[in-house]
Formats: C-alpha cells, sequence, structure tokens
C-alpha cells in the first residue's frame, strides 16, 4: 500500500499551545506556509502555498486517492490542516500517527525527542535550528519589531533554511517511522 508521508508548516496569530489545534486552525489568520512530502522511499518533494506555487497535481491525486495512507508525526495537525488550511477533508482511517506509534513503544516528547532516543543519525534527525525558524515564521513578529511577520521576502535566507528543515521533518518522521515498525509489541501478560 502507497504511504504518502506529510509535514505542514503554517502561520497563525494565535499560539497553538495556548489556543489548542482546532482555534488555532480555525482563526482567520491560519495559512498554509510550507509542506513537505515524500511517498514511500522516495525523495522528499516541497510545496510552497506561501510563495504562491500551486499544490503540485501528483500530491493533489496523491491526497484524494483513498487507497494511499497518510503518515504524520502529530498526524492530527496534518489532518486540521488539510481540512481547514487547505479545504481537504481526510477519512481518519487513512491516517497512520508516527508520534502515537513512538508514544506506544515507550519513547516520549516530539520529534527531536524521539529521533534521539530512537538513535537516529544526525543527517536523519529533526534540524536543530527549527525552533528559532518556527518561531521566525510561524507566529506573528515580537510588537517591538517593524514588520508584523516574517516572510520569505522579509528573510530570504532563513527562509531557505526553514525550507529545508520541513523536509528533514518528514525524512527524521519516515526513519522513525521504518525503525518503530521493526519493534514488536509486548505479549500481554497472562
Amino acid at each position: 500500500m502507497t504511504t504518502l508521508s506529510l509535514d505542514f508548516e503554517t502561520y497563525c496569530d494565535l499560539d497553538i499551545g495556548d489556543v489548542g489545534l482546532d482555534n488555532y486552525v480555525r482563526h482567520p489568520s491560519f495559512e498554509v506556509l510550507l509542506c513537505a512530502w515524500a511517498v514511500d522511499d522516495q525523495s522528499v518533494h516541497l510545496w510552497s502555498p506561501a510563495e504562491g506555487e500551486p499544490m503540485p497535481e501528483p500530491l493533489r491525486i496523491l491526497l484524494f486517492d483513498s487507497s494511499v495512507l497518510l503518515r504524520a508525526f502529530n498526524a492530527p495537525f496534518e489532518q486540521e490542516t488539510l481540512r481547514h488550511g487547505l479545504r481537504i477533508d481526510t477519512v481518519d482511517t487513512r491516517w497512520r500517527c508516527t508520534m502515537v506509534e513512538a508514544y506506544a513503544a515507550s519513547f516520549t516528547g516530539g520529534l527531536e525527542e524521539v529521533g534521539a532516543q530512537i538513535g537516529l543519525p544526525q543527517d536523519k534527525r529533526k534540524i536543530a535550528e527549527g525552533r528559532r525558524l518556527i518561531h521566525r515564521f510561524c507566529k506573528p513578529a515580537p510588537r517591538n519589531h517593524k514588520a508584523r511577520r516574517y516572510t520569505h521576502e522579509t528573510h530570504p535566507e532563513e527562509w531557505a533554511r526553514f525550507r529545508e528543515y520541513c523536509r528533514q521533518d518528514v525524512v527524521a518522521e519516515r526513519e522513525i517511522a521504518r525503525r518503530l515498525a521493526v519493534i514488536q509489541p509486548m505479549e500481554p501478560r497472562a
């Protein structure tokens, strides 16, 4: 069965930690900035709606193909981003959440922490600079700054790293999923 791995980077005036996922994705300022995607073990592609790029047709076809599994780390975020940011509704049964699978195998934390715990080599891990880039592009600028927000136009060099950060998240998530697939669930004790 074909698996489409996804990672979205988004912008919203609200902080998701303060308001929760539903309020975040429904807010008028919510927008999809980047989408990294890959089919099975193929190379990772990047789509940048923030730069005015139309959705790649192969991605659109995969999203609407009900036989394709959808995979993400913290899949509810990607599912709700599709639903509210791109107006693409997907059924729950198509989704596989690598974060849930990692937690079920007793790993803890986010993608960066799970990657370290499971022993991913550095080239397969989440990019360490990611948190700073998220604060730069996914949230409003601090009130004392001239710009209301930072974009690919205002900070092109950092944006290039942000694009790579998004792409690398799919690399890390797929490698974690591969490693988790070999971990067998424990037999229940009688």
